[in-house]
């Protein structure tokens, strides 16, 4: 990481950024007709505040929004181990790493891979994975939340999987007059009655594996945030931004994170560098996983047993609740959450066979082909011995 200047001249070197970058916007647009798709493509800076000064580390993202569907990938940086992939089809949201792989033993008879991609499924429209998720989430894609109430939103800057701060705080959300209607303002309160419910948090995965088994994670029913209730926790700003086709967009946007003994904000999240381009309206789905994929999905819940998700293993996305397979696994946790993973495998497509086919016509074929290239050689001597 380098050394940053401080707050003022890096949002001023992003502001310089944001106009040249609306220029290559503005020169795409060639309608004055409203669409409902677009292409984000830019920077996502994390400023950390440090001996009165920024370091900064960022990463590259590029999103694409059609109507709810979107999808967004990330780079990877010092927070994120390899590119990352999220994709909402609309209703569930698929986050995919590379990177992310488990290895398995042999214990489960070689029906498991020796290594998987991890995968964890949710439902949509708001999703978890990290601020390099959520806040171009919150940024670019949001409406559709916003159409109903960010009553229950997490924080965009947490994982609110694994963190009970996540859920302590109010959002007051200022929305654009303009569609497609995203926040243009916000700030983040701890109250009183987001506090004292934080432990019961539906989000949170109150799950934990111990000696290969999972185990109930307890959560402390007691925890309270060291913040003062009315502590404004964050601020979000978008400060620049620009029109096409009728849809107002932010090329230049800031969260800034806060804490009650420091003025600085001890973090800064800026989205710089964007170009937003024109898209036809498309069906957004994730792609085919490169290999096996362990799944979390967190769609299967249940309180009472002290189960967050079911997890299980397959070769491709699974997009239902309401398959089959996902029934009967699910049930069969309900009747014994201590059951092997072994159990939870989605059949591996069977391999073609075409080496073995093309061996097998080769062989019946051989004959006939010796047959053939004896006749022709043997034609041949004889014409040429009776000339």
């Amino acid at each position: 990481m380098q050394n940053a200047s401080p707050r003022n001249k890096t949002l001023e070197n992003a502001l310089i950024a944001s106009m040249a970058a609306t220029a290559v916007v503005l020169s795409c647009a060639g309608s004055t007709q409203a669409e409902t798709a677009f292409e984000v493509s830019g920077s996502l800076e994390h400023l950390v505040y440090h001996q009165q000064s920024y370091t900064n580390q960022w990463l590259s993202f590029k999103m694409l929004v059609s109507g709810g569907q979107w999808q967004i990938i990330s780079s990877e940086n010092e927070d994120i181990p390899a590119e990352t992939t999220t994709t909402c089809d609309g209703a569930n949201i698929f986050h995919y790493c590379k990177a992310d792989v488990l290895i398995f033993s042999n214990s489960f008879g070689g029906v498991l891979p020796h290594n998987c991609n991890r995968v964890i499924v949710e439902q949509g429209p708001v999703p978890s994975g990290g601020y390099h998720v959520e806040i171009p989430w919150f940024a670019y894609a949001s409406s559709k939340l916003a159409q109903s109430n960010f009553a229950d939103l997490p924080t965009p800057w947490m994982n609110p999987r694994y963190s009970l701060q996540a859920h302590v705080y109010e959002p007051t959300i200022n929305l654009s007059a303009a569609p497609p209607y995203l926040p243009e303002s916000a700030t983040f309160i701890v109250t009183k009655e987001r506090a004292e419910s934080a432990s019961g948090s539906p989000w949170l995965d109150k799950e934990a594996y111990h000696d290969g088994k999972r185990i109930p994670y307890k959560v402390d029913q007691q925890w309270r945030p060291r913040e003062p209730f009315g502590f404004t926790g964050a601020t979000y700003n978008v400060i620049a931004t620009t029109n096409i086709h009728g849809l107002t967009l932010p090329v230049l946007f800031e969260l800034a994170i806060y804490v009650p003994s420091v003025q600085e904000p001890i973090e800064i999240f800026r989205g710089t560098n964007i170009i937003i381009r024109e898209r036809s309206p498309t069906n957004i789905q994730p792609g085919k996983p490169d290999k096996a994929i362990y799944v979390m999905d967190f769609r299967f819940s249940n309180e009472s047993q002290h189960i967050s998700y079911l997890d299980y293993v397959s070769w491709n996305w699974i997009s239902s609740t309401n398959e089959t397979e996902l029934q009967r696994f699910f049930n069969g946790m309900l009747e014994n959450p201590d059951l092997s993973l072994y159990s939870r495998v989605i059949s591996a497509p069977k391999p073609k066979r075409v080496t073995t086919q093309v061996v097998l016509v080769v062989a019946l074929l051989f004959p006939l082909f010796f047959m053939i290239y004896q006749w022709r050689t043997g034609s041949g001597g004889k014409k040429r011995g009776m000339g």
